[in-house]
């Protein structure tokens, strides 16, 4: 699949036909919408699939940007700070940069997201990694390597912790 450069003046599309959809965690689908070379820098864009009671993301935060999580469809737990919220069909969360924030589908119901990135950050090479280590390409340690680049920053998270266990830090 080939993306265009941002052209100022134009109107982005990506065709949902035209999303390479990846497997960033076991069981679930991570589609790349828009990267930020797409928006101009805007915006990064993804859609994420979440079966009953996936993991989506362990503890981290971005220096460089905001993410906001749009839950389309089913019920998803989200740390943001130092607690953790629990989204319903239809809500929105805004996570400034800096805070740290995970994500998993609850265990009584799948999820599907919509997060944007903003500023956007070069990311699908991120997402594609990921996919690369659950599918036994790729080591957890190029991860970890990779947290400046993708300004991805991992942290552990007492209450994620106590919560739902998953750690990028205390992966093998």
């Amino acid at each position: 699949m080939t993306r265009e450069e941002f052209v100022p003046g134009s109107a982005p599309l990506v065709r949902h036909s035209d999303r390479e959809i990846l497997s960033t965690a076991p069981g679930n689908a991570t589609g790349l919408v828009m990267d930020s070379d797409a928006t101009g820098g805007a915006v990064s864009v993804l859609n994420i699939y979440l079966p009953k009671g996936a993991d989506g993301a362990a503890p981290h935060f971005h220096t460089r940007s905001t993410e906001l999580f749009y839950l389309v469809s089913g019920r998803l737990e989200i740390l943001a700070g130092d607690r953790i919220e629990v989204l319903e069909q239809g809500d929105t969360l805004l996570v400034p940069q800096l805070m740290p924030h995970a994500f998993g589908a609850t265990a009584d119901s799948d999820a599907n997201i919509f997060t944007v990135l903003s500023p956007g950050v070069q990311r699908f090479d991120y997402f594609r990694l990921l996919d690369r280590i659950v599918h036994g390409q790729a080591d957890i340690s190029e991860l970890r390597a990779s947290q400046q680049a993708y300004d991805n920053h991992f942290v552990k998270s007492a209450v994620w912790s106590a919560g739902r266990g998953l750690s990028a830090l205390d992966a093998p």
